[in-house]
Parts: structure tokens; sequence; C-alpha cells
């Protein structure tokens, strides 16, 4: 199984993230230590983890803000060995074409995340965003039934994350969801994210077959050594 740790980036720092409140995250003190820099978090977890995947959320992006956009080219710069999965609010082709101008054809250790969330139309054909071999995200906000059966018609092969953004936070794994939809989508092929609070829900995930899991509220044992991915 892949464990990818997360980051949520707000106006330039990595915040802890609680139930999709966006607007309340706060700058990461763990242990009264402050870890809000991207730079130092993720230096950090290399020096202890063999890690080649993080996951980052710009939170600022995925409200039609670009301010940080030159600290995500920076970071692709300065750690050529990480790919990044970045979460912007990718909405259409277009924007990802936007962003991959921004930081130049040489940087290319990164893939986009098109999350349902953004998406601002249901009749847009998932198909047109192959091209950038993105990660599409399933979130779990109400309509989610909907983009999985569009998600099988589509045939779109890509990694799938299902993302449980009211449970972000450790707020625990929706099992009942988890089951229900392992029915539909081979879980070979997905990633689970929102809510993982322990080891044990990610053995458990292991042995349900999921491909991997996305965690930020783990972070912490991580930096504190009491997990290992």
């Amino acid at each position: 199984m892949i464990v990818i740790p997360a980051l949520d980036i707000k106006k330039q720092k990595v915040v802890k993230a609680f139930a999709g409140y966006r607007i309340n995250y706060k700058p990461l003190i763990i242990n009264k230590k402050n870890y809000s820099d991207p730079k130092l978090l993720i230096k950090i977890l290399l020096n202890s983890y063999n890690l080649n995947l993080i996951y980052v959320a710009d939170i600022d992006s995925i409200r039609g803000n670009k301010v940080n956009w030159k600290l995500l080219k920076n970071l692709l710069i300065l750690f050529p060995n990480i790919i990044f999965w970045l979460d912007l609010g990718f909405h259409s082709p277009n924007l990802i074409r936007k962003f991959a101008s921004f930081l130049s054809k040489n940087i290319t250790n990164w893939r986009p995340i098109v999350g349902t969330e953004s998406l601002k139309s249901i009749k847009l054909d998932l198909r047109v965003f192959c091209e950038f071999k993105p990660v599409f995200s399933i979130d779990f906000i109400g309509n989610e039934d909907f983009w999985i059966d569009k998600v099988k018609k589509s045939n779109v092969s890509s990694d799938l994350i299902l993302m449980f953004i009211s449970q972000v936070g450790g707020r625990g794994v929706k099992w009942r969801n988890i089951k229900k939809f392992r029915n539909f989508i081979n879980p070979l092929r997905c990633f689970v994210a929102g809510g993982i609070k322990s080891n044990n829900e990610i053995r458990i995930l292991r042995r349900m077959k999921f491909k991997g899991v996305i965690i930020s509220s783990l972070i912490h044992q991580m930096i504190t050594r009491d997990f290992s991915p």
C-alpha cells in the first residue's frame, strides 16, 4: 500500500485541515513547534521516510487565488525526485495548461488532481483531461454516486481518490461508504483520503486491497516517529 502525506497550503503556509472548513485552517503547529514552512516540513519527512509522492492541496487556488503558485513551482524545483499530486481546483483543461505554462516545460514532476468538487459542469466529458494524466478525486459532498457512475462510463483509467471532505482532520473513516463503493470500483486503483486517524485503519484498508491512503492528520505522528508508512 502507498502512503501519501498530504499538505494543505494556505497563504504559503502549511495549515491543519479539519472537516473541510477551509476558512478556519490554521498554521500547522505540533507540540508547540511551528511546522508551517512547506520546505521545512517536506525535508523533515524525507529525512525520516522513503517517500516519492506528496499530495498538496492549494486552498487559495481552489478558491481562485494564485498566491501560492510561485511557492509550488519552487517546491517542484527543490524536490525533483518527488512527484507532487497538486489539487489547485482544476475545473478545466485550460486551467491545467495555464499552470503548466507557468511552470515551464522542464518541470514535469507533478500530476494534476481533478476533483469533482471543482468541476463546474456535470456534462463535462472527463476524457478531455486525459492528456494531462490526472488523478481524479471523487469528492464526497452529496453527489458522489453520480460522479462514480460518470467515471465508470467515461472509461478513464487513471488513479482515483475517494475524498471524504467532511472527515478531514482524523475524524474517522466512513466504512459504510467505503464498502459500498468498493463493489463498483476496483480498490486496486483507489486511494482513500479524509478521516484516517490510526495505523489500524490503514491496515484494514490494506486488507481491503486499496492502492493507498492520503493522510494529513497523521503527519504529526510521522514527525514524532510514532507512525511508519
